[in-house]
């Protein structure tokens, strides 16, 4: 039971894409007129029925028709780019992608004053919604599984709701509300950059109706978002460092004389780490890149031989000591091509189905029940560095197996898989079932019985240690071979 105070005879509404209704009137003409009660608003962050400005909680109220218009088309991107969100890192399904995150790859969830999602609290309709997701700690609401078509507009309570919601609501609260008008849509959305990769499209359809007693609205939506992969953005297919000369304000980057062009400085690749312990080695000659291409051999004035380099430890033919001055940095391999084909963005399909009915028995008391099926298909692509440690052939040790590798110490051959994408489905439903009302002036209850549950299914492709370092008894046999690329 939850006490009822009276309203206020006034009553103004926030929208924040449109503009503040005005109430101006004849003084003859208001002070003739009878004032009429108002019917009652329930407040996000409170459970006492009042007025929009009777709480001195701060409030924004986002009007979801207008989003369209502004070239969103999920509930995620509407939410993180409003200016509460703004400042706080969010995670988007791209940021889910590139770093392992709660809920796990292709989730959106939206953090308030930068505390996080887990003490954010998402409602649909005032009432709690179950997390959606997988891997990690499953806690917080996906946003992907309500899209734009089934809501009217979105509450967003500034200050922390703790003493009322509870620890999850510390940094504010999200509540969702659905469409509840007779009008029915049918909508169709598209979105092509200028460059391929990273198109989104969108269809959905919501019905609605009213008969008598009875209220119902159906909705409809399937999204797809294709994947962006890193080489397909020139601005990421190769990380330059970007130094600029202080004097003259030009770039001042390493030029790969391989290509004239500055050096991509990713992740290193085809090369061995030597780790030479006979104490004459110069500092930083400890990377040995094979010449794949034949082009490290023509380059005498950037790269020695490791003759010339003074190297203690012998290489095969082919390697060149690299990364230990300015000059062969420029030529030390790190832009592997496996490195383009990793996704910045998943490749993603999301469908949604959402019912939801009322019954009113009197003017005082109505039956409501909402339905929420989701399914959220995503997949990425992603490489790994494999690495592993393997004697010198003639350091003493009777289970050396580098072959063509002398001295005294150890080789660390450095390989790139691409064995490393995956792939996971989500399915999550959500059903309530309740009845509202009032008693009499002073009172009224809502009862509701709710239902939410989030199944996931995930692979992974990895390379297993004993694919890398070949089979145990050939290894221990010293049958066991190093690869420099």
């Amino acid at each position: 039971m939850i006490n009822k105070k009276p309203l206020a005879y006034a009553i103004s509404s926030i929208l924040l894409t449109a503009s503040l209704p005005v109430f101006a009137q004849d003084d003859a003409q208001t002070k003739g007129q009878q004032r009429a009660e108002l019917e009652e608003i329930i407040v996000t962050g409170s459970r006492i029925r009042k007025s929009g400005f009777s709480s001195a909680s701060p409030m924004d109220v986002i009007d979801v028709a207008g989003a369209s218009r502004q070239g969103i088309s999920n509930l995620g991107s509407l939410l993180q780019s409003t200016t509460i969100a703004r400042g706080s890192e969010q995670v988007t399904s791209a940021m889910s992608t590139i770093y392992g995150q709660n809920g796990g790859a292709g989730v959106e969830t939206v953090s308030l004053r930068g505390l996080g999602a887990k003490r954010t609290l998402t409602l649909v309709n005032g009432r709690r919604a179950g997390p959606a997701g997988f891997g990690g700690s499953v806690s917080s609401f996906d946003l992907n599984v309500l899209p734009l078509s089934t809501i009217e507009r979105v509450e967003i309570l500034k200050d922390g709701a703790s003493s009322i919601y509870g620890s999850d609501a510390v940094a504010g609260v999200i509540n969702i509300i659905t469409r509840k008008d007779d009008e029915s849509s049918f909508n169709m959305f598209t979105s092509q950059p200028t460059k391929s990769g990273g198109e989104t499209s969108n269809i959905d359809f919501s019905w609605g109706q009213t008969s008598g007693k009875f209220y119902s609205r159906v909705t409809g939506s399937y999204s797809r978002q294709s994947e962006l992969k890193q080489g397909q953005r020139d601005y990421f297919s190769c990380g330059e460092e970007y130094i600029f000369d202080q004097e003259t304000g030009e770039r001042a980057d390493l030029i790969d004389p391989r290509t004239g062009k500055p050096h991509c400085s990713d992740s290193g690749w085809g090369q061995v780490w030597v780790y030479d312990y006979s104490g004459t080695v110069p500092d930083g000659l400890s990377l040995a890149q094979y010449d794949y291409d034949g082009d490290l051999g023509g380059l005498g004035d950037y790269i020695p031989s490791y003759d010339e380099a003074g190297q203690e430890i012998g290489a095969p033919n082919g390697f060149y000591p690299v990364n230990y001055d300015r000059l062969t940095d420029g030529v030390t391999n790190e832009d592997h091509p496996f490195q383009d084909q990793t996704s910045l963005e998943p490749k993603q399909e999301v469908a949604t189905f959402f019912a939801e009915a009322t019954y009113d028995f009197s003017d005082d008391h109505q039956a409501y029940a909402e339905l929420l099926l989701n399914r959220r298909d995503t997949y990425q692509n992603n490489y790994n560095q494999l690495w592993t440690y393997i004697y010198n052939s003639d350091n003493g040790n009777e289970s050396a197996t580098a072959e063509g590798w002398s001295g005294n110490g150890y080789i660390s051959p450095l390989t790139i898989t691409d064995q490393s994408d995956g792939d996971n489905r989500v399915d999550y439903h959500r059903a309530v079932l309740g009845m509202t009302g009032d008693i009499n002036d002073d009172w009224m209850y809502d009862i509701s019985f709710q239902h939410s549950y989030s199944d996931a299914t995930a692979r992974e492709q990895r390379a297993l240690k004993d694919a890398v370092d070949g089979n145990e008894e050939e290894s221990a046999n010293g049958d066991g071979t190093c690869a420099g690329t």
